[in-house]
């Protein structure tokens, strides 16, 4: 499932897609995670531009992602009140993530009728160099 929601979103980009609103939302998570896991504590404002411009990821997106990492401990925010003023990347590994457990399980947001198949498809795609 992540690696079709990444698959999609990375070939979406920065296009506004309303039918595909959740698979891009965990598309931009997954990118967001494989992308900068292993970097020491960053600043929150570092990872937003970073999104922005090499990601095609709208800033205000990243805002989402992080929060949405930090539901699936992908990630470790320092935060006073609700503000976050840091984060610490625990992402795994590309391998781990894509054959391991899905860390994203417990993504609230069900697929709509147009995204499933979308999902699944890519999903197949992206695992079929490995067959």
């Amino acid at each position: 499932m992540v690696m079709g929601c990444k698959e999609i979103q990375a070939t979406v980009g920065s296009n506004d897609v309303p039918e595909l609103e959740a698979v891009r939302e965990l598309g931009m998570a997954a990118r967001l995670a494989l992308h900068t896991r292993g970097l020491p504590l960053v600043s929150h404002e570092t990872p937003r531009p970073v999104a922005s411009h090499f990601l095609n990821m709208p800033k205000l997106a990243a805002e989402r992602a992080v929060r949405l990492l930090a539901e699936v401990e992908l990630v470790r925010l320092q935060q006073t009140g609700s503000t976050i003023r840091g984060e610490r990347r625990t992402a795994p590994y590309h391998d781990e993530l894509h054959d391991g457990p899905d860390a994203f399980a417990a993504f609230e947001r069900k697929f709509n009728e147009a995204e499933e198949p979308k999902v699944e498809l890519a999903g197949r795609l992206a695992e079929s160099p490995r067959s």
